[in-house]
């Protein structure tokens, strides 16, 4: 499938090429302008992560977490299908590149480099390196890489030389998991002007260490606030007590930089204030073998006011054999005698970077229109003094003082200047009004995010469509055979075509369409599909991937919904997918049930329209490392839905159902943060007549979640007819402790939270009377 994608980008590539001929650079602390990355088989797709480059002040491309699948592989390339003539170099040059893995790389894990023309009619034009040792690189430090282009293999034919357009880095199906830093990737020996930061006006640049001595205190000192920019820092010079610039100082060393492009085109850019009248300041660079290149700054008037300082890198005086291609260590020190006086420096670095350290302000002004049932429309005043900004919108049920609370989520991510944040509005099992506040955070174009929000201090009120509930209610003496009379009253999630039509063409819901069936209980998780397809084309035989045959996919998060993952998570808060195929169900643990077993059911009726049922415990879910799993009432978790319908045998997917409304992604590629959510259990905010509006056709009383629980648990029950009710908690020796219901209540179900914050631990019973109708369970309190 990538190969397939990758002959349509190319072929569609029409921007100009700036590659300079004989070499040719892929990524140097950042993307080039005229060069774009393609990436497959990742859960998050590679990125350049600023601050994180092997040059301080600069990014790296960031590759990490394999999606389980097949090939895995970075592709960057060029915009144009113009290629560079590298023939002169190919039997004489190499192709470069570093790599920094800070938690290792297995003895096993393999990666291909591989070089492509622009001929973008046929796959085999391209060759490849297999790298097969990577040393010692579990080091956390960066590692050369340097491959000679006459090692390169041909894949089929002959790469054409004098045409050459992308690079990639790959693995092979096993995938390679470890997070890896790229960096410095380029063919031959271009020319790179060198643009590093050692102090940002805030603080030292990652990968940099920062030292001083000879003063009465060798702390390194950042005085917060007073850098030349307001709300900037500087560093402190003060207390100096000895002479020359090898007795006293202030240093900063980092990985060696090559400045032989750099030398004699850019300069060192710094700031410094200092009172008039002291003594002489040097600035020094050094190569390993501690040769140097000095300015002494004897012609700068110091006047107690900042000093704006532009040095070339020609202008300092280089002793004999100063390597530039290989410095390592920066100082700031006296020319030849003490300077005791207190000195500010800021804005270290050379080139011309772009630095914007200061968070926007929070929007003002946030204002909602409810006046269209079932959609909230946020608006808020742009930041004036910010350009090409985006902003987050969250919302709650209860007023908004943290956006890391319970209950707080995104309903619109990075939503553009001057555009507005849609949030579709639902309500559990029935219509309903619901009530939302809502808090808005802007992030700049440099990333920057606003330190505290704006936030609205009413709610405001919607009709809320209906939806569906995972269930807490689990089917009673379920089976997994296909008769969905263990379903009980539970509503169905539905997927339908007029709604939730996610790709392609679908007629009408008989054509395709789904209701889904979702219940829980303290260990497992209960699935059903009751599904509605005109033709069931899927076959043993057939050949198609099996995302491109009749296929479910269930998404969701054991945790509750808040800021959305960009990818799955393990841990605390734990993603998961399961495939839900005529012949097996694919768990994300790597387990699988084949149909027709104790806990997986599929079956076609006839040649068309199928069911499915399944029973998968949370343990069998779940992998290691992963938090176990308790429903809670009422909590909101990540959920998605999606179902893809082949009509044709063997003859790939022709649409898709999704469940949720964010259909900009779907809801593998695009991560957790693309899906929608689903209440598990009936929420509080519900009244109790509107707990179920549909008919309950016999009494019930559930088994209390958790279970066992601390300090509060939850107890579900149903009567099918008005009737005197009451629900007591007893101790072992027969004691009424709690009385959580007494009173005549009409037909539905009823949730009853139990708070034993003033009970020992123990075990308790509760026991339900309606009319002629007694049941008693066991619970368990620990403290």
């Amino acid at each position: 499938m990538k190969k397939v994608l990758l002959l349509i980008i190319l072929s569609l590539l029409l921007s100009f090429n700036f590659a300079l001929g004989n070499s040719l650079i892929f990524f140097k602390g950042e993307l080039p302008a005229d060069m774009y990355v393609w990436p497959w088989g990742f859960l998050e797709d590679p990125a350049v992560v600023p601050g994180t480059g092997y040059t301080p002040g600069t990014g790296s491309l960031r590759w990490v977490t394999h999606d389980g699948g097949e090939w895995q592989g970075a592709f960057i390339g060029l915009n144009s299908n113009v290629g560079v003539d590298m023939a002169s170099i190919w039997e004489s040059d190499s192709v470069y590149f570093k790599i920094k893995a800070p938690n290792g790389l297995a003895a096993s894990d393999t990666m291909y480099i591989w070089l492509y023309d622009s001929r973008n009619s046929d796959w085999d034009y391209a060759s490849y390196y297999k790298l097969e040792s990577f040393h010692d690189i579990d080091d956390g430090n960066w590692h050369q890489f340097s491959i000679a282009l006459k090692e390169f293999i041909a894949n089929v034919n002959d790469i054409n030389k004098t045409d050459i357009v992308a690079v990639s880095f790959e693995a092979s199906s096993s995938g390679i998991a470890s997070e890896m830093y790229f960096d410095d990737v380029w063919i031959g020996d271009p020319d790179i002007n060198l643009t590093m930061t050692l102090f940002n006006g805030l603080t030292v640049s990652e990968g940099v260490s920062s030292e001083r001595w000879g003063f009465a205190d060798n702390s390194f000192i950042i005085a917060e606030g007073e850098g030349y920019a307001p709300g900037t820092n500087a560093i402190v010079w003060e207390n100096n007590t000895s002479d020359g610039p090898w007795d006293a100082g202030i240093g900063f060393s980092f990985n060696n930089q090559d400045f032989r492009d750099s030398w004699t085109d850019f300069s060192l850019k710094i700031k410094i204030k200092a009172p008039a009248g002291i003594n002489d300041l040097a600035l020094l660079w050094w190569d390993p073998n501690w040769n140097t290149a000095t300015r002494a700054l004897s012609d700068v008037t110091w006047n107690g006011e900042w000093q704006l300082l532009s040095i070339p890198l020609a202008d300092f005086t280089v002793d004999e054999g100063f390597d530039t291609s290989r410095v390592y260590y920066f100082s700031i020190g006296p020319v030849a005698t003490a300077i005791p006086e207190r000195i500010l420096i800021t804005d270290i670095w050379t080139g011309d970077p772009v630095i914007d350290l200061i968070a926007p302000p929070a929007p003002e002004n946030i204002r909602v229109d409810v006046s269209s049932p079932y959609v909230n429309l946020i608006a808020w005043d742009n930041i004036a003094t910010e350009n090409g900004e985006t902003y987050n919108v969250y919302a709650s049920l209860f007023p908004i003082t943290d956006l890391g609370l319970p209950g707080v989520y995104i309903v619109a991510a990075n939503v553009p200047e001057d555009q507005v944040a849609v949030h579709n509005v639902y309500y559990p099992l029935s219509e309903g009004e619901i009530s939302y506040y809502y808090a808005v955070t802007c992030t700049d174009a440099a990333g920057n995010k606003s330190d505290t929000f704006g936030s609205t201090t009413t709610p405001f009120t919607n009709t809320g469509k209906k939806r569906a509930i995972i269930s807490l209610d689990a089917p009673q003496n379920f089976v997994a055979d296909g008769d969905f009379s263990d379903w009980g009253d539970i509503v169905p999630f539905k997927l339908n075509p007029a709604r939730n039509l996610y790709w392609g063409n679908i007629k009408d819901s008989l054509d395709y369409s789904a209701n889904c069936y979702v219940a829980m209980d303290n260990e497992n998780l209960y699935i059903a599909f009751d599904v509605f397809d005109d033709v069931f084309s899927w076959s043993a035989d057939n050949t198609v991937d099996w995302w491109e045959d009749e296929c479910i996919e269930f998404y969701f998060g054991f945790y509750e919904l808040g800021i959305p993952h960009s990818y799955f998570f393990r841990g605390a808060e734990p993603d998961y997918r399961l495939v839900f195929l005529p012949n097996e169900l694919d768990l994300w643990s790597g387990e699988m049930y084949a149909a027709g077993t104790e806990n997986y059911y599929f079956e076609a009726l006839g040649e068309s329209d199928y069911v499915i049922e399944a029973k998968i415990p949370f343990a069998q879910i779940q992998v290691a490392g992963d938090s176990t799993y308790t429903p809670k009432a009422g909590s909101i978790i990540p959920f998605e839905i999606f179902a893809a319908d082949a009509d044709v045998a063997d003859g790939g997917c022709e649409s898709r159902l999704q469940l949720g409304d964010n259909a900009a992604l779907n809801p593998w590629g695009g991560g957790p943060e693309v899906w929608t959510f689903a209440w598990v259990g009936i929420p509080s905010f519900t009244s109790v007549e509107e707990n179920n509006p549909i008919k309950v056709s016999s009494y019930y009383l559930g088994k209390n979640y958790p279970n066992p629980f601390n300090p509060t648990t939850t107890i579900n029950y149903s009567i099918p007819k008005s009737s005197d009710v009451t629900l007591y908690v007893y101790n072992t020796l027969g004691q009424k402790v709690k009385t959580l219901v007494n009173a005549k209540q009409t037909a539905g179900k009823y949730t009853v939270n139990f708070d034993a914050s003033n009970l020992a631990s123990g075990i308790y019973f509760y026991q339900i009377k309606a009319d002629n109708f007694t049941k008693v369970k066991k619970m368990v309190l620990i403290k």
